[in-house]
């Protein structure tokens, strides 16, 4: 069998500017995360800024916050210090939000610096960040509401090349944006790659006012690839190499005979109903299958090791409701689960996937193996480029419908 190379893709997303999220503009932050959407919770009382006890604090305050710096959907309100205890003063406790206010403040609180709270019992927020990083190009989704409240014009909204403009819907701004184009630049650091982008506007003008000077705001993305593999995948359409032209997509599915969601999610169902996925390879070459090696739920879409649970592992079932589904064309694999195995106990979980892509009619192929169990492993001579990659990619969230006497509960 032949070696395979492992892509993984990992999302950093970070504002480079000072305008986009600068206390002059919101009165909270989110502070000792990965990311600007994750972190310490940290407010703007009369000049000062501090940290919020986590008396109280669950996922419909953490929605507000997510919401209002134009993070994504709320994943989870941990306490206790979850990012590291903060310093000076503690200004609220006991917050209340019914998850719709325009702003934490306008939340029922203990009122300011009211409390018997310690740094330890700093309360923390993790915001989904919508970026994707997808074989050819990555995905950002901006809040419009988010930059409607920093004074910004969805309609003047851009890329690092002003020709590169967003797809507008009712809530989000979509910028999908390609690796070699748009401005985007690519970096090399020590055998990995990142390309990064940036999202850059003007503030709204005014009839009549002569504008000297703009803010603009400089959101950016970036997504990193580790492995010299990578650069095929992220290129694939361009070489000349057979088997690394393909793209693989993943996708929920209302059941096995419809057509799909869409990449990414979200998908909604209620905790006993069966969930059904699909995975699809996309190419020109008919004599390419693919399959379903590994598939691993988190509630943290960038932590697939601390909280998981595994579906399947290396074509070895480990939950037993999962299932392979028949499917009448190699290059469509489909499979389900039961949504009350795992995701009971949380409102959202994004789900990783790792997918196999191999020759048709190479019986000593990934996909011919069936399940690697451990003895089975690295048997056989190997030599490496024979295959193609794995492929990895992260769908999601998944909501949880419950009924009102049933618990929630995220960590």
């Amino acid at each position: 069998m032949a070696s395979l190379c492992l892509v993984f893709l990992s999302i950093d997303t970070s504002s480079t500017s000072a305008e986009a999220s600068s206390p002059n503009d919101l009165p909270l932050r989110l502070v000792g995360g990965r990311n600007r959407c994750e972190g310490r919770l940290e407010v703007r009382h009369q000049g000062a800024w501090g940290t919020v006890c986590d008396d109280r604090w669950n996922i419909k305050n953490a929605r507000v916050v997510c919401r209002l710096l134009g993070c994504g959907r709320a994943l989870g309100a941990p306490g206790r210090s979850h990012f590291g205890a903060g310093t000076g003063p503690i200004l609220m406790n006991e917050v209340r939000c019914s998850g719709r206010e325009d702003s934490l403040e306008s939340c029922a609180h203990a009122g300011w610096i009211r409390h018997n709270c310690h740094h330890y019992e700093d309360a923390s927020v993790v915001c989904a960040a919508q970026l994707s990083c997808l074989p050819h190009l990555f995905q950002a989704v901006i809040d419009r509401g988010y930059l409607r409240r920093l004074g910004y014009s969805s309609w003047d909204i851009h890329l690092n090349d002003k020709m590169c403009r967003p797809q507008v819907t009712g809530r989000y701004l979509i910028f999908n944006i390609p690796y070699g184009h748009c401005g985007t630049v690519r970096q090399e650091h020590q055998g990995s790659l990142s390309y990064s982008n940036s999202i850059r506007g003007r503030t709204q003008g005014h009839p009549g006012r002569v504008i000297v000077r703009h803010k603009v705001p400089q959101v950016k993305f970036t997504c990193k690839v580790d492995g010299q593999s990578a650069v095929e995948i992220v290129h694939g359409s361009d070489t000349q190499k057979e088997d690394v032209s393909y793209d693989v997509s993943i996708s929920f599915l209302q059941s096995p005979e419809s057509q799909n969601m869409g990449v990414g999610g979200p998908s909604y169902t209620h905790q006993r109903e069966e969930v059904f996925l699909q995975a699809t390879l996309h190419s020109h070459n008919p004599n390419m299958r693919l399959i379903v090696d590994t598939c691993v739920a988190s509630p943290d879409p960038s932590d697939f090791t601390t909280v998981k649970h595994d579906f399947i592992e290396e074509g070895c079932i480990k939950d037993n409701s999962y299932s392979n589904l028949h499917t009448p064309g190699k290059n469509v694999a489909q499979f389900k689960f039961n949504a009350f195995s795992f995701l009971r106990s949380y409102d959202v979980v994004y789900l990783q996937c790792k997918v196999a892509v191999c020759r048709l009619g190479d019986h000593s192929s990934r996909c011919s193996q069936g399940c690697m169990r451990r003895e089975r492993r690295g048997t056989g001579s190997t030599e490496v480029g024979e295959e193609p990659p794995e492929y990895f990619q992260t769908v999601g969230p998944l909501k949880i419908h419950r009924t009102d006497n049933q618990s929630k509960a995220l960590v």
